[in-house]
């Protein structure tokens, strides 16, 4: 079981605004400090102490997947929101560029290609 986050395209909208925003920056670089932070604690436990170098381990490393997961989710929720199509979007039409040469220069191409692969077999 997953818990679902379920937000509104409004929210979505304020936060690819706060992502924008030179404060987010520094936002993430406060809370990669204190993931650090977490990690200088493990390395300067006392070697000796085993249960503590596990505890340390463990919240560094929850620590660590916290920050991940925590930047992950944001990055995609961003991405999705940047990437959707929005309904006042008008629909795309592919073809719009493809040079349309009619069918009667496809029947003259069918012809001399047949007309070529007979010249190649009378060699």
């Amino acid at each position: 079981m997953e818990p679902e986050l379920d937000l509104e395209q409004a929210e979505k909208a304020y936060l690819v605004s706060l992502v924008s925003m030179h404060g987010y920056k520094v936002l993430h670089k406060v809370i990669k400090s204190e993931c650090d932070r977490f990690i200088v604690a493990h390395l300067n436990t006392a070697p000796d102490d085993t249960k503590k170098i596990l505890a340390s381990f463990i919240m560094t490393k929850t620590a660590a997947m916290l920050y991940t997961a925590w930047t992950n989710r944001i990055n995609s929720i961003v991405e999705e929101y940047t990437h959707t199509p929005k309904a006042s979007d008008a629909p795309i039409d592919i073809t719009a560029g493809v040079l349309d040469i009619g069918d009667e220069v496809i029947d003259d191409f069918d012809r001399n290609v047949l007309d070529t692969y007979d010249v190649l077999e009378e060699r």
